[in-house]
């Protein structure tokens, strides 16, 4: 799934797991869009599977008819719910298909079905918060969030996702809190890594967010979003070679993702490798024309490939008194 735009000089991204165990994205504070406008919902291009997955909950979303039938999962809970329209894990299931691939609002109405048939089913109160928290509802999302957590008080997932609503909200000390009970309940997982770890760079800790972050990539070392956090880390501190690095691994792990590319060719333009980052920008704009900035970097890294340099210094001689 392409992420959203985003409006910071160095991006970054925190991942939020869905029930059905797909990464998606949230940021904190104004690194995510945060206008009424939603973003038009795309599919993962990563398997035949996933794209017929994709029509169907689009052809499904939109009630157009579907000619070719291609296989989904959408198809079988369709079924079920025709079969037991009071099946509330069908509905739970295919809510959380419809948010996977960016259908909040038929999400919530599944959701809602789902929870009005088993209402302590407290896995439908996590998801529909975080349905709501796509659709910029963050008070409705801690709602549930607070709900799942009374229903189950060591459910990990409810705390991670109220702690990044908070950090969304700036409310940075009781997201810090839910982060520690989070990781308490289950400090296998390094999303809660990850995230804390955004959320700490953005308030400026730097430190402590790298040591986070370096977790989150030594429990999952295939994992694009931290490299892209701990590159946006390495920039912020200066050090522009460790933050081109990781862009770089951020891109071999996920070769499609447009902001990895912009990061890195920012990167590189700090690296004086003008080439290298003019590449990297075509490359950003080409995976996600939103990215109007790639433009606008490409062509200053133009310029500054062809301003004339300027002539060596002179070697001066050593006036002390000898």
């Amino acid at each position: 799934m392409t992420p959203k735009r985003q409006s910071r000089f160095w991006l970054n991204h925190a991942a939020i797991m869905t029930l059905s165990a797909i990464a998606l994205s949230g940021c904190f504070g104004r690194a995510q869009n945060t206008t009424s406008q939603t973003t038009q919902p795309q599919a993962l291009p990563s398997t035949d599977t996933q794209q017929a997955e994709a029509a169907q909950a689009a052809q499904l979303a939109s009630g157009a008819p579907n000619a070719q039938k291609p296989y989904s999962p959408v198809d079988e809970l369709n079924a079920a719910i025709a079969r037991n329209p009071n099946d509330a894990s069908a509905h739970h299931k295919r809510g959380v298909l419809y948010f996977r691939y960016g259908y909040s609002k038929q999400a919530i109405k599944d959701f809602d079905q789902a929870i009005k048939i088993a209402p302590q089913l407290y896995q439908a109160y996590r998801a529909r918060g975080d349905a709501y928290k796509a659709e910029r509802n963050l008070p409705h999302a801690l709602i549930d969030y607070d709900k799942a957590i009374a229903l189950n008080p060591g459910f990990a997932d409810a705390y991670h996702a109220r702690a990044v609503a908070y950090g969304e909200m700036k409310r940075y000390t009781l997201a810090s809190s839910d982060f520690e009970r989070a990781l308490k309940l289950d400090r296998a997982n390094p999303q809660i890594f990850h995230n804390q770890s955004v959320m700490l760079n953005a308030q400026g800790n730097y430190k402590q967010a790298l040591a986070l972050a370096q977790k989150a990539i030594a429990l999952r070392p295939n994992y694009p979003l931290a490299y892209n956090n701990r590159a946006v880390i390495f920039a912020k501190m200066g050090d522009f070679v460790q933050a081109e690095k990781n862009f770089s691994t951020a891109v071999k792990q996920s070769p499609r993702w447009a902001l990895a590319y912009l990061n890195r060719g920012r990167a590189r333009e700090s690296l004086k490798r003008w080439a290298e980052a003019i590449e990297d920008y075509k490359q950003a704009f080409k995976l996600n024309p939103e990215y109007k900035e790639a433009k606008k970097f490409e062509a200053r890294a133009r310029q500054k490939m062809n301003a004339p340099r300027a002539p060596d210094a002179q070697p001066q001689n050593d006036r002390r008194a000898s």
